[in-house]
């Protein structure tokens, strides 16, 4: 993988066997450069939403 002019290369990994998951996303060049590795596919997710204290209205932002 190289970079030319400043430009952003992506590559995915993705499983070769039973289910095509991705497994890996990295990125050379670029603002960000870096990668991210996942796991722990068809598990089960808790997630808790925040307090209303914790929320913006983005339409009161507009304003």
């Amino acid at each position: 993988m190289g970079k030319e002019g400043g430009a952003e290369t992506q590559t995915l990994f993705v499983s070769a066997e039973g289910e095509p998951y991705v497994l890996r996303v990295t990125g050379v060049g670029g603002k960000e450069p870096g990668s991210h590795e996942f796991s722990a596919f068809n598990e089960p997710v808790t997630v808790t939403p925040p307090s209303a204290s914790e929320v913006m209205d983005l339409d009161k932002l507009k304003r």
